[in-house]
This record gives C-alpha cells, sequence and structure tokens, in this order.
C-alpha cells in the first residue's frame, strides 16, 4: 500500500512553466536568488528552449531579504516599485532560509507571510 501511494504520487506531473513572449522574469528573495546572478544557467536554460520569447530577466535578490524585512538604503524604494520598474511579468520568490532560523515555531509566521506575499 505505501509503495503503490508513493508510486502515483511520484507518476504526477508538476505544473509547467510555459512563459510568454517578452516576459520580464524577475527573480526576489534572499542568498539563493541572489546567488542566481553569477552563473546564468536559469536564464540560459530558459533562452534555450524559448529562443522566439525573448525574455527578461532580473535578479532582485539580496542576501538577508526575508518576506517582511528587507533592508535597504533610504529612498531604495520598496519591493513593489522595483518589480513595477523592471515591469516583471512573472516573480519567481526564494524566500525561507533566512526565516528557517526561526525554527519549527517559526513555521506559522512563516506561512502566514508567505500567504500574504503571494496574495498582495
Amino acid at each position: 500500500m505505501a509503495l503503490s501511494a508513493g508510486l502515483s504520487a511520484a507518476a504526477a506531473s508538476p505544473p509547467r512553466f510555459t512563459p510568454q513572449p517578452h516576459d520580464h522574469i524577475a527573480l526576489t528573495g534572499n542568498a539563493l536568488a541572489e546567488r542566481m546572478q553569477h552563473f546564468g544557467w536559469l536564464e540560459a536554460l530558459l533562452h534555450r528552449h524559448f529562443p522566439e520569447h525573448e525574455l527578461v530577466f532580473r535578479n532582485l535578490g539580496y542576501a538577508g531579504d526575508e518576506l517582511n524585512m528587507r533592508l535597504r538604503v533610504r529612498d531604495f524604494g520598496s519591493p513593489d516599485e522595483w518589480l513595477t520598474r523592471t515591469r516583471a511579468d512573472v516573480v519567481w520568490a526564494f524566500f525561507g532560509f533566512n526565516e528557517s532560523f526561526r525554527g519549527e515555531a517559526g513555521l506559522p509566521g512563516f506561512k502566514n507571510e508567505l500567504r500574504r506575499y503571494v496574495d498582495h
């Protein structure tokens, strides 16, 4: 029984990401997103699979960022302002690592913050 449940879960297809032509894709989050700017593998992979789409990528990730706390210099602009400036059609958010240091006790708060982030 357990084996068959595992097999059917593994057989389910994950949703596919299919960008629209000329989409602006913004990567936001903490160090995982920030480090991605140094290698370009994600951009290369998507350009290879969708060469006619002329996709645009913007990396807005900063180490230390959390869903509800992003320390910046004065007048830097809010996360929403930067998503508007970069004309983001698609937002990929990489949050959770920094928040994980709050342990299991911090999980309900993280879930609530994530829900608010996605819903707004």
